[in-house]
């Protein structure tokens, strides 16, 4: 849901829609953002759960949804590009089935095989110009 704090487990939540839908403090760091790196073309807003760590990372994603992510760390940033990627990322392996590499069987899920070779094999960086900036 919407700007959801925690899941259904308690755990933090990815939050996410509409710049204005944020707290005060997160509106101001968006529009930080948006100042220093000329981000004029954002349609909706995208945090990943950080825990305690602050927010480090950000992208505009290039592609067609104009979503700004923040996150503390790359790889949540890269777990959005699998989701724009996956059909390429899945003509990049042979079998969609397993990993044998890392011992993993997939049961005909491709998302779960498309996450798990796009960023543990590193195959979404072939795809993406720029994974990250750091802002702080």
């Amino acid at each position: 849901t919407e700007n959801d704090d925690t899941d259904k487990n308690g755990n933090d939540a990815v939050r996410e829609g509409e710049i204005a839908s944020f707290d005060a403090a997160t509106q101001t760091l968006i529009k930080n953002l948006q100042e220093k790196f000329d981000l004029a073309d954002i349609k909706k807003v995208k945090i990943f759960p950080t825990g305690n760590r602050p927010l480090k990372f950000f992208v505009l994603c290039p592609q067609c949804c104009k979503t700004l992510i923040l996150s503390c760390n790359v790889s949540c940033i890269k777990r959005h590009y699998v989701i724009h990627y996956k059909k390429q990322i899945l003509a990049q392996i042979e079998d969609h089935t397993q990993c044998k590499e890392h011992e993993m069987t997939f049961e005909g899920r491709m998302k779960d095989a498309a996450y798990h070779y796009g960023i543990e094999h590193g195959i979404v960086s072939r795809f993406i110009a720029h994974e990250a900036f750091k802002f702080r």
